[in-house]
């Protein structure tokens, strides 16, 4: 019995050691109209690095209706996504998640992830671009 609880202790003992550090990155935006938040978490596990990525786009005008946003990764040259939602109430956000979208690697290497965002306001197309840092 005395055996089976070492074993068990030595095996729980190498699992907290080898457990993933985890560590957090916070890069935001401002346009004329728009902010953005985005917070990547990446765990470092041996070699690999697992990533999620949680931005919120707040929007500052009163118009309704629908966006579209472009996001423009400069790291992974020329791969876009192109989606489209309803324009946010003020202060409440727009939320997209990202997993494995390689921000730990792009900001390392110096590149940038822009947001291009488009709508229509007073009767006329808008187009911001928003460059986290």
């Amino acid at each position: 019995m005395k055996i089976i609880i070492l074993c068990i202790s030595l095996f729980l003992t190498g699992c907290i050691s080898a457990e993933a550090e985890n560590e957090t990155t916070t890069l935001t935006a401002e346009s004329e109209n728009w902010s953005g938040l985005i917070e990547v978490e990446h765990i470092e596990h041996d070699d690999d690095v697992i990533e999620s990525a949680d931005m919120n786009l707040f929007y500052n005008g009163d118009a309704r209706g629908n966006f579209s946003y472009t996001c423009l990764p400069e790291w992974l040259n020329g791969t876009h996504i192109i989606r489209e939602a309803e324009l946010p109430e003020k202060e409440q956000p727009f939320t997209e998640n990202f997993v494995n979208y390689q921000f730990t690697e792009g900001y390392a290497d110096g590149k940038t992830f822009i947001i291009k965002v488009e709508w229509e306001e007073d009767e006329s197309s808008k187009q911001e671009k928003l460059a986290f840092s």
